[in-house]
């Protein structure tokens, strides 16, 4: 309000405490009109989102166990809809099907396609914070803990990102959005899922 602008910087900690001390309400993010239209074909499917990245590989999905995942959903009857790491996009590989290359590529599609989902699934990566910067996009977040990788320390995450270890964001919607402090194996999915 009275033309303030709030900077939302690559670390939570800012918005966290506006939210917890402030009573600062997010914005809410909006995809173009286009992407919103685009995404109506794809209402209620359960989306997966990959990170294959080359860098700290350690931290990728566990792919075969997202694969799995989506195996147990189908036979539910429900759709899967995996999208794939960018640098990923058009390459052959251990991928699954069911992809969707456009969220891969474009900010909007993605926002969009999350946003009609029946759940989002992710670890710990930049894709997952367009749902988690919203307390109305459904999602499931693995925070895996990696050995040696920094923004896993305990002291580390809640000076950045202003939640401790185990917490969920304070805008969260306890109905639909979880942050999982577990490693993405398919029991724990499973679990997450309430489908075990």
């Amino acid at each position: 309000s009275g033309g303030e602008s709030i900077d939302f910087p690559y670390v939570m900690r800012m918005t966290a405490d506006a939210v917890r001390n402030q009573g600062f309400e997010l914005p809410i993010l909006r995809p173009s009109r286009e992407a919103q239209k685009w995404a109506e074909q794809y209402r209620g499917a359960h989306v997966i989102t990959l990170r294959e990245a080359d860098y700290w590989p350690e931290r990728n999905s566990q792919t075969h166990e997202w694969c799995a995942f989506a195996d147990v959903l189908r036979t539910r009857g429900e759709r899967v809809v995996f999208v794939r790491d960018t640098a990923r996009v058009g390459l052959d590989g251990e991928g699954p099907h069911g992809v969707c290359d456009r969220a891969s590529t474009s900010i909007h599609h993605r926002l969009a396609l999350y946003c009609v989902s029946k759940m989002n699934y992710f670890v710990s990566n930049g894709p997952a914070v367009l749902a988690g910067y919203s307390s109305d996009i459904p999602y499931i977040t693995f925070m895996k803990r990696v050995d040696g990788y920094q923004c896993n320390d305990d002291a580390w995450h809640w000076k950045f990102m202003g939640i401790g270890v185990g917490e969920q964001w304070p805008w969260a919607n306890p109905k639909k959005q979880s942050l999982v402090w577990a490693d993405d194996t398919l029991e724990n999915i499973l679990n997450a899922a309430n489908l075990a």
